[in-house]
């Protein structure tokens, strides 16, 4: 599982709950919630100088929600310096018709939610 590598490769503590069912019941949603996951926790690895990564997800027949929140020194997200992964993440989410937000607070929070 993807987790698991992440967890070897992060010197930190990372915490996954996960909450309901495991599938979303079409391969396109599994697929882009996947990368999403990925790019964000690759870029919270890469860049946040965080020590502490929690993850929850709750999925049931009326939506899909994840929480990624560290513990590292921010992201100040805006317009002009969406990179590479940034600006993807943000294309699959409106693929996805989700929403997504940004905040910083001790940390950086990246919630996705869709119906």
């Amino acid at each position: 599982m993807f987790i698991e590598r992440m967890r070897r490769t992060f010197p930190g503590e990372m915490e996954l709950t996960w909450n309901g069912k495991k599938e979303l019941g079409d391969p396109k949603k599994e697929l882009n919630v996947f990368r999403i996951f990925q790019e964000c926790i690759t870029n919270v690895i890469k860049h946040a100088d965080a020590d502490k990564i929690e993850i929850n997800v709750e999925n049931s027949e009326e939506h899909f929600l994840m929480h990624l929140k560290d513990n590292g020194k921010g992201l100040a997200v805006t317009e002009e310096n969406y990179k590479f992964g940034l600006r993807n993440v943000k294309e699959r989410a409106a693929f996805l018709k989700a929403n997504l937000i940004f905040k910083n607070d001790n940390g950086t929070k990246i919630t996705l939610t869709m119906d």
